[in-house]
């Protein structure tokens, strides 16, 4: 069994613990491009997204949209505003660009005006356009003091010109016909107008809100501290969020068809948002993307990753435990009308699975009690490793006696290997993780590896073929089959959080023996059975929100760092032509997502 992987929330190997991710392949097989330009986005019909998100269709259309919001994120153009130490030119430069983008912004709200109908729309229009001229008056009063005259000084450059275009153009697709238009018709209209202008305002609040949690403002002036109080103000998330029920509510009489249409719009403006930032100049050095901003140094990147719950949308142990089940039911009808032991073996099969998983919750629950320090100091104790590895010891002999437990049962006997590559063929993986895997194999400096406690090494690598990554190498635990058919046994290669690390120490050996170059070393996983390795990186990344491992880290004096934080203090110390952040021992980074590793790791492509 995997280490509090589920950190003990409910069944972590119950067969009815997880939902088979059948549907997710489905829609995903469905989604299409919107455009050439515009790949990153897919684009699905409203009734395949209904059956998956249960939010508004604003809310379900942003959560779609994470990976850009990320690459924006982790711009260089905005890491280095976020950081303080963006030259003053290239925000004078931004500043005036803005300002002719907001001019066709509030252009577009009056277009939306003539083709709502209805009061309330055209309030919340009029209350929204109004905000947008009090941020222009804000622009220039930033402008003089920058010394930046928007008239006299610039014209739009190709990038601005690009999205205002596209805004207007959108806009007042009616405008001649406004007259003849019906009622539906304009409504549509409106509704792809507002559509077309969300994502901007989405974004920006998101970028205020995560760059005001992580500013660093301790030993410099913070230049920029202006435009993170507006973006992250109370006042601009309610704006977002008015115009975002704005386009639900107008969105609720389009048709499939129509939605596509706003999707595309959507998406199409989301991108020319990126674009955007990638048009300012830079003028000046930055530490990301991480990979790509390396790639002159002489480095070779062992890139290593657990698998379940960390690639993976969910353990494999409850879809190895449905397999048994269902191995045995199907049994029993192959064999219905004659008289047989299997009839009952199913029902009774399921009980040993679920009395399996009270045992190993409550009895790790246990154990965390006596071997967890009781007045952990938290974070801001010294980091205490050999505190941790004398835990993690305890841990890891409670581990090989769990699997042992399940060996002994007889649970996982009788599965056919190619029931367990189905299996794993159906186990999707977490968002943004296919595609940044994707990206760093074909990368001749980086070199990819999985190392997951999971009973099944046919069970993973079917998993990722399935993702689309069809060459990585996996150590694994296998079940032991003969003739097709599973044993019962597993063939242990990796049961604890020792084993991972020794693992992790043989690769990084044999890849040093054959690599000339220095070899850097990222880890991410998301369980305390990664931490020895995770610490052991010259990068940890730790994704999810597991409490256990958060309970670990706290009572061994770890520091859970987040990695855009990190990333600024990276920024501040690169332009005082310092070497960046220096991690002492017991400091691990955060990251919400693969869609954030990615923009850190490589941004856009």
């Amino acid at each position: 069994m995997a280490l509090l992987r589920s950190s003990i929330k409910g069944a972590r190997f119950l067969p009815y613990s997880i939902t088979w991710p059948r549907s997710s392949a489905r829609v995903a097989a469905a989604c299409v491009n919107p455009r050439p330009g515009f790949s990153s986005f897919p684009v699905c019909s409203i009734a395949m997204e209904v059956g998956t998100c249960k939010d508004s269709l604003s809310k379900c259309l942003w959560n779609r949209s994470r990976k850009q919001a990320m690459f924006a994120l982790y711009h260089p153009f905005v890491v280095a505003l976020a950081a303080g130490t963006l030259k003053i030119e290239a925000f004078r430069h931004y500043i005036a660009q803005d300002a002719f983008f907001l001019q066709a912004f509030a252009k577009a709200y009056g277009l939306a005006f003539q083709n709502a109908d209805d009061d309330h729309a055209k309030l919340s229009i009029s209350k929204l356009q109004r905000d947008v001229y009090e941020e222009l008056q804000l622009h220039a009063s930033v402008a003089e003091a920058w010394g930046v005259n928007v008239t006299e000084e610039s014209n739009p450059d190709a990038a601005t010109e690009m999205y205002t275009n596209f805004l207007l153009t959108t806009a007042a697709s009616l405008t001649k016909d406004v007259g003849s238009a019906t009622l539906l018709e304009k409504r549509k209209q409106a509704a792809f107008t507002i559509g077309a202008m969300v994502p901007c305002m989405r974004l920006y609040a998101f970028l205020g809100h995560v760059i005001a949690k992580n500013v660093i403002t301790n030993d410099i002036h913070f230049l920029y501290q202006g435009w993170v109080d507006t973006y992250s103000s109370e006042n601009f998330e309610a704006s977002a969020s008015q115009i975002e029920q704005l386009l639900d509510n107008l969105a609720l009489s389009l048709s499939d068809a129509d939605i596509k249409n706003l999707e595309r719009l959507y998406f199409q403006a989301l991108a020319f948002e990126v674009e955007f930032f990638s048009a300012r100049p830079h003028l000046q050095s930055t530490y990301i993307p991480f990979i790509k901003k390396q790639e002159s140094c002489d480095y070779h990147y062992l890139f290593i990753s657990d698998f379940d719950s960390t690639c993976s949308i969910a353990d494999s142990c409850p879809a190895l435990a449905e397999v048994s089940i269902t191995t045995a039911i199907e049994k029993e009808q192959e064999h219905r009308g004659e008289p047989s032991q299997l009839h009952v073996f199913s029902s009774k099969l399921r009980k040993q699975w679920e009395l399996l998983e009270k045992s190993y919750a409550s009895d790790c629950n246990n154990l965390l009690e006596k071997i967890i320090p009781t007045k952990a100091g938290g974070p801001c104790q010294p980091y205490d490793c050999g505190g941790l590895r004398v835990a993690l010891e305890s841990l890891s002999q409670f581990e090989v006696q769990a699997n042992l437990k399940v060996v002994q049962a007889g649970v996982l006997r009788g599965l056919d290997i190619e029931e367990v590559e189905n299996a794993g063929s159906h186990m999707a993986l977490q968002g943004g993780c296919g595609d940044l895997l994707k990206r760093l194999l074909v990368d001749s400096n980086v070199e990819l590896h999985v190392i997951s406690v999971c009973w099944s090494k046919t069970f993973v690598q079917s998993s990722l073929l399935n993702g689309g990554i069809p060459f990585i190498n996996v150590v694994a635990n296998e079940l032991e089959f003969v003739g097709g058919l599973s044993t019962g046994d597993i063939v242990q290669v990796v049961e604890t959080p020792l084993d991972k690390e020794k693992m992790f120490d043989a690769i990084l050996e044999s890849t040093k023996k054959s690599r000339t170059k220095q070899v850097k070393t990222i880890f991410i996983g998301d369980s305390v059975t990664d931490l020895l390795c995770l610490l052991k990186a010259d990068i940890g990344i730790v994704v999810g929100s597991s409490s256990t491992l958060r309970r670990v880290t706290d009572a061994f004096g770890i520091k859970l760092i987040p990695l855009y934080r990190s990333v600024l203090e990276c920024e501040i110390a690169l332009s005082k032509n310092l070497q960046g952040v220096t991690l002492s021992g017991g400091v691990l980074f955060t990251a919400t997502d693969w869609y954030e590793i990615h923009a850190f790791l490589l941004g856009p492509p």
